[in-house]
């Protein structure tokens, strides 16, 4: 029991150092991208170089993704909405040699991405912190080139593991007293996430903060409602499951050619990984009006 509390609260310094702390020149080496989404980039850019290729990471957090493409050669720019993070974003592309002005503000209207302009958009868990999926949509469909690729990792909503609060089933419940009830229960009995940003805390305390967060940070949506977005704005639609870590983990099912098995079990249970597509020709409306803005809910 003892190492497993160490081994959270390692992982748990682990990010709350991303959070707050701009990228050093050890950070920098240790960059990456996950998998599914290199696959996805690298399916965009086709024979093309990298550096004919304009990449934009929505909710780039301090710009690790960011730095790691652009040490592969790609041209990758970057947005936030967090006033903490851009800040931190911003410092750390100073810091190893990059301009700031890469990283956006995604709530200034003056400082939106340009129009047309990338060839791949892609968000690593942003998904299910997005409070107007619609409008996030149409945002990335407005700075994609025409025929360009947006791809898209997040959990999946009836994975039982909330990935965030580490807590079983708790996003699966709706908002108000049930979820409340079983956050302050889970944390009573010491599953919880252990954040850098509560250990000072009561369990009491700590719950009612996790039970904020739930509230007020996390959006989670039914495949069926995510699918019928995703169709009215773009084209080829497709569930990714190479490169997914339950085809890594277990690389059997895949030569029983149980793929369609694992892709259904994943986007419903596990994690999903979406790529898709903007038409060629502006054949379906843009509902993105010049003063609109992405709206995401705050992290913590």
């Amino acid at each position: 029991m003892h190492g497993s509390r160490s081994t959270k609260l390692q992982r748990s310094q682990r990010i709350y150092r991303k959070k707050t702390e701009p990228m050093s020149s050890a950070d920098l080496a240790a960059c990456k991208i996950k998998l599914p989404i290199m696959l996805a980039l690298e399916a965009a850019k086709g024979d093309r170089p990298a550096a004919d290729v304009a990449v934009f990471d929505v909710g780039c957090g301090r710009g690790d993704a960011i730095a790691a493409l652009r040490r592969r050669g790609y041209r990758a720019f970057g947005g936030e909405i967090n006033d903490a993070q851009l800040a931190i974003a911003r410092e750390s592309m100073a810091r190893i040699g990059y301009d700031p002005a890469i990283i956006h503000d995604l709530k200034d209207a003056a400082d939106r991405p340009p129009a047309e302009a990338f060839d791949f958009v892609f968000s690593d868990n942003v998904v299910e912190h997005v409070e107007d999926l619609s409008g996030f949509l149409d945002e990335i469909r407005r700075i994609l080139k025409p025929g360009g690729m947006t791809c898209h990792l997040y959990p999946s909503t009836w994975r039982v593991m909330e990935p965030h609060l580490r807590q079983p089933c708790v996003h699966w419940l709706p908002g108000g007293w049930p979820q409340r009830a079983l956050i302050s229960g889970l944390t009573a009995v010491g599953i919880e996430p252990w954040w850098v940003e509560t250990s000072a805390m009561t369990r009491r305390e700590k719950a009612r903060v996790y039970a904020e967060y739930m509230r007020s940070s996390t959006c989670y949506r039914s495949v069926g409602e995510c699918r019928r977005l995703y169709a009215a704005l773009f084209e080829d639609v497709r569930y990714e499951i190479t490169g997914h870590v339950l085809v890594r983990r277990l690389p059997l099912l895949r030569r029983l050619k149980l793929t369609g098995l694992m892709q259904w079990a994943s986007i419903h249970f596990h994690t999903t990984v979406v790529t898709m597509k903007k038409p060629d020709r502006a054949e379906m409306p843009c509902r993105v009006r010049d003063g609109d803005r992405l709206r995401l809910a705050d992290a913590m």
